[in-house]
C-alpha cells in the first residue's frame, strides 16, 4: 500500500494541498488512538491479557496514570478491592469462567445468545408472580439481607468453602479434559491363531 492510499501524502506527487494534510493527520491520529485502545496480540500473549475487560483496564489505568488525581483514585480502588472479602474467590472464579464458558460460548454463540434471551424470557415472565411472592414472604428481611449477605461473605468458613468449590470444580475439569483414551477392544476381523 503507498503512503498516498494510506492518506498520508506523497512528496513525489506534487504540492500537498491542506485536505491532503488534514486526511494524513486524521490518518496518524486514528492510528495512535487504535494503538492505544487495541493492544496488538503480541503484546496481549506476552503479557497474558486477551479480549474482556483487562485491555480496558490497562487503558484506563494509564490514562488515569497521567495525572496525580487519577493515580491516588486507581490505587485507592486497587487497596479497595484487596480487601474485600470474596476479591480472591472472584478473582479465581472469574478465571475458571473465562476457561471453562467462554470457549463453549466462542464454540456456539448463537446458542448462547439464545439461551440468554431464554433466561432473559423468563425471568421477565416471572417477574409478575415470583417476585411478588418473595417480596411477601421476605418483606421482614428487606432491611437486613444486606448486613448479613455482607457478614457472611466477610466469614472465613464462607470464603474458604467458595474457594474449596472453585478449586474442587477446576479440578474436575482439569481430571477431565486429562483422562486417558480408553483401550480400544482387539480388531476381531484379526484371524485369530491356534494355540499350541
Amino acid at each position: 500500500m503507498s503512503a498516498a492510499q494510506d492518506g498520508v501524502p506523497d512528496a513525489a506527487a506534487g504540492p500537498v494541498t491542506p485536505r491532503q494534510q488534514a486526511l494524513a493527520r486524521l490518518a496518524a491520529s486514528r492510528a495512535r488512538l487504535r494503538a492505544q485502545a487495541l493492544p496488538d496480540a503480541a503484546a496481549d500473549a506476552a503479557g497474558g491479557g486477551g479480549r474482556g475487560l483487562r485491555p480496558w483496564w490497562r487503558l484506563l489505568r494509564r490514562e488515569l496514570g497521567r495525572t496525580p488525581l487519577g493515580l491516588a483514585a486507581m490505587a485507592w480502588v486497587e487497596r479497595w478491592w484487596q480487601r474485600q472479602p470474596l476479591a480472591a474467590a472472584a478473582q479465581q472464579g472469574a478465571e475458571e469462567f473465562r476457561t471453562a464458558v467462554l470457549p463453549v460460548v466462542r464454540r456456539h454463540p448463537l446458542a448462547a445468545l439464545a439461551g440468554a434471551a431464554l433466561l432473559g424470557g423468563a425471568l421477565v415472565a416471572s417477574r409478575r408472580w415470583w417476585w411478588g411472592w418473595a417480596g411477601r414472604r421476605a418483606g421482614h428481611w428487606r432491611g437486613s439481607l444486606g448486613a448479613w449477605v455482607w457478614r457472611q461473605a466477610s466469614d472465613p468458613a464462607v470464603q474458604l468453602l467458595l474457594l474449596g468449590w472453585i478449586q474442587q470444580f477446576s479440578a474436575a475439569r482439569a481430571a477431565a479434559s486429562a483422562a486417558p483414551e480408553p483401550p480400544v477392544a482387539p480388531d476381531s476381523a484379526a484371524p485369530v491363531e491356534p494355540a499350541g
